[in-house]
């Protein structure tokens, strides 16, 4: 951005003084991008050892999932969205989370029911706490990821303010410095001369 700058004593103090903020200014913002990048990496580890949970969680649905299907005679479960029985309700419910869709059993107990001594209602309590579980762990999951996104945004923004002072605002101010200290002693040349002369013509 080019501005007109008056060529004077005071605006080379001036430039002087704008120049030496605009370097500290560079300094904070280059301390910050180097801690913000730091978080980043710790933020990294912390969502990936996040993603490992929810995987764990899931797959222990998947697995009790199976049981209960097999256990029960759900086989079709797998194949539709819903499933109703006398004493209970099974739904394959899907959330958005994060920008990722989840898929997991919703199970209800419509009411209770005395199970025969082969089959236990164990298997459908374990996967309703699974379900729950893997829940849980998407949600913890997913403020990871959103804080992941702002810090990645922030970051961005600390970038392009240190490429604009470095490579756009510093040369500028350089630039106006040098064009007044070439200005003041170009007059300051010419002052001499003109009083050289002068100083001739009146001793002459």
């Amino acid at each position: 951005m080019e501005y007109f700058v008056r060529p004077s004593k005071t605006e080379l103090v001036r430039v002087e003084e704008e120049l030496k903020t605009l370097n500290q200014f560079m300094q904070l913002l280059d301390e910050r991008a180097k801690l913000l990048s730091n978080e980043k990496t710790r933020l990294k580890e912390i969502v990936s050892a996040k993603r490992d949970n929810v995987k764990k969680f899931k797959d222990q649905v998947i697995e009790k999932s199976d049981e209960v299907m097999r256990k029960y005679g759900l086989s079709g479960l797998k194949r539709v969205s819903h499933f109703s029985a006398p004493t209970m309700q099974i739904d394959l419910v899907e959330e958005m989370i994060a920008g990722v869709k989840y898929r997991f059993p919703k199970i209800m107990k419509v009411k209770e029911h005395t199970y025969p001594l082969s089959i236990s209602s164990f298997e459908i309590d374990d996967l309703s706490d699974a379900s729950g579980k893997l829940m849980e762990n998407i949600i913890d999951l997913s403020k990871y990821i959103e804080a992941e996104k702002r810090l990645e945004k922030e970051i961005r923004q600390v970038r392009r303010k240190l490429f604009a002072v470095k490579n756009i605002l510093l040369p500028e101010e350089e630039r106006n410095k040098k064009m007044i200290k070439s200005f003041l002693s170009e007059k300051e040349r010419s002052e001499k001369i003109i009083k050289m002369m002068v100083i001739e013509k009146i001793q002459g």
